[in-house]
């Protein structure tokens, strides 16, 4: 009788000296590669404030004027040569000039790269399945490299733009291929804490993102510094292994077995002399429809796509917030970053102490319930910013000098923020981003354990595409409150909690064994997750 690739780790090491090298080389992909690209949108897509020229007869305000300012619109009935950006920092708005009816191509820019992301997650996680992991994960981070040198390189706004699709794209399909065969290099025990460790790296690297944007103040130059410090990955390709369980279940098994020798070589262990027992349905692959062969897969495929929808917007929603909070957007951006790194730690421990399913419910919603009291803290507080005499003015569009129209300051001290309130918002803030990064993190690693192996990617790639689509409509129900201040965060607290509730209908995996192949609907009934697996048509083999 052979032994499950899960029972040979626990001889040959599950979290040995060759497993924590895989976890350097992905934490410095997730460094480096993914996580300087994703978030570096935020400054080099950003817009400085604008001010009127020296001695211009027409623009008589005084200071700079930032978005949400009153005086922030006024500028688009000025004639261009009137007005210019603030000498803060360049980007692709002062660029290309996308402002005032040009300033919705400012989300396109920002935004694209999510786009991209889901096709990426969807299509090249299908590739995966069919070529291996290995090739994915190493030629989708140089094309996501040379994407990004081509976007800091772009004499057009349409190249820019395709050029960040096509980063998101990479990033969509290499980052979740690298983190599916990284957990399954790692034995049962270990491989919460694996994962997560990944997400330091994340963290680090949003980090680290308004350091290197504080002192390189130019956008072209800022974007090939931090892709430069990619480059390194490339020399990694004798240090990735190809998944020896996609080897499995290809059928593949010398390869497969090789690998594992090699794994044991280098922890120093002894290869048990038992073969790995194949699965039945080897050389068989799986396509989106396996997603749905039954109705236990159709229950668990929508709740974990519901769940990721939930968590990215979250997530997504509240990172939103921090430019708002006041004062430096680079301070602001690195707070909201660093109170992810204790709740990793609070991840890892919360997912070996209480298992997968309540390390994804309950953070979340106690993530909803904090976002909701930062926006009652928001209704309660004064406006900010400055007020204008509009008598005159009329809310019309501006017929006379602007100088006609000046801040009004005897009003400007009840207008500030009330600290207490302001102090309190901020911490409601912080903690809804510790939540639901709890929560983020268990739902990774819990997806990568319900989905079996010969699915996996396309589980994965799909729950990651679902995830997009969260990412994405975050700034749209961040819009919201234009409507009602509470519609935004009411949204996202009544789907995470409705997201929660649906979690506790999704089995436990906590210190149980990967499934390699679908199981029939009425064997897993039967099996209850023990360590019988079985082919597409039913039949029953024990790994």
């Amino acid at each position: 009788m052979g032994l499950t690739i899960d029972e040979v780790l626990e001889e040959i090491g599950s979290m040995g000296r060759y497993q924590i090298r895989l976890v350097f080389i992905f934490c410095y992909f997730g460094f480096f590669v993914v996580g300087f690209q994703t978030m570096l949108m935020t400054f080099i897509t950003g817009e400085p404030g604008w001010q009127c020229v020296e001695n211009s007869t027409v623009c008589n305000v005084t200071g700079v004027h930032r978005p949400g300012g009153d005086h922030y619109k006024l500028r688009c009935d000025l004639p261009r040569s009137d007005w210019e950006f603030a000498k803060e920092f360049t980007s692709t708005v002062t660029q290309w000039d996308l402002v005032c009816e040009d300033s919705i191509f400012q989300g396109v820019s920002s935004s694209v790269i999510f786009a991209g992301w889901l096709l990426g997650a969807i299509f090249i996680g299908w590739l995966s399945d069919r070529t291996g992991r290995r090739y994915v994960v190493y030629f989708g981070s140089l094309g996501l490299l040379a994407a990004a040198v081509v976007s800091a390189l772009s004499p057009f706004f349409w190249l820019f733009v395709l050029s960040r699709a096509i980063v998101g794209v990479m990033i969509g399909g290499s980052s979740l291929c690298q983190f599916i065969l990284m957990t399954e290099f790692v034995g049962v025990r270990h491989r919460n804490v694996a994962a997560t460790l990944v997400w330091f790296a994340w963290t680090c690297a949003f980090m680290a993102t308004p350091l290197f944007a504080y002192f390189i103040r130019d956008w072209r130059i800022l974007t090939i510094a931090v892709t430069v410090t990619g480059v390194p990955f490339s020399f990694f390709w004798w240090f990735i292994p190809e998944s020896m369980r996609w080897l499995l279940v290809k059928g593949r098994v010398t390869e497969a077995e090789a690998i594992l020798r090699d794994v044991a070589a280098f922890n120093r262990k002894k290869m048990p002399d038992e073969g790995l027992l194949e699965p039945l349905n080897k050389g068989k692959v799986a396509d989106f429809r396996d997603l749905f062969r039954n109705r236990k897969m159709v229950q668990r495929t929508l709740i974990l796509w519901f769940a990721w929808l939930v968590n990215a917007m979250v997530y997504y929603g509240v990172s939103l917030s921090s430019p708002s909070l006041g004062g430096s957007m680079y301070l602001n951006f690195f707070l909201t970053s660093i109170v992810e790194i204790p709740a990793n730690f609070a991840a890892i421990y919360s997912m070996k102490r209480f298992g997968r399913k309540k390390s994804v419910v309950i953070p979340m919603i106690l993530a909803s319930l904090a976002a909701m009291g930062a926006v009652l803290l928001v209704t309660d507080d004064g406006n900010t910013g400055e007020d204008i005499d509009r008598k005159g003015f009329g809310g019309c569009k501006l017929q006379k000098p602007i100088g006609k129209y000046q801040i009004n300051r005897n009003n400007r001290k009840s207008l500030q923020p009330k600290h207490g309130y302001l102090a309190g918002r901020i911490t409601m803030a912080m903690l809804a981003k510790f939540f639901i990064m709890i929560s983020f993190d268990g739902v990774y690693v819990y997806a990568a354990e319900l989905f079996p192996t010969v699915i996996r990617n396309i589980g994965m790639g799909t729950s990651s595409a679902a995830g997009r689509i969260g990412s994405f409509s975050s700034a749209y129900v961040a819009w919201l409150t234009r409507v009602h201040p509470l519609l935004p965060y009411g949204v996202m607290g009544i789907g995470a909690l409705l997201s929660g509730l649906l979690c506790l209908l999704l089995p436990e995996t906590k210190d149980k064994p990967t499934s390699e192949v679908c199981e029939s609907e009425s064997q897993e009934d039967k099996t209850s997750h023990d360590d019988y697996h079985h082919d597409y048509n039913g039949e029953t083999t024990i790994l």
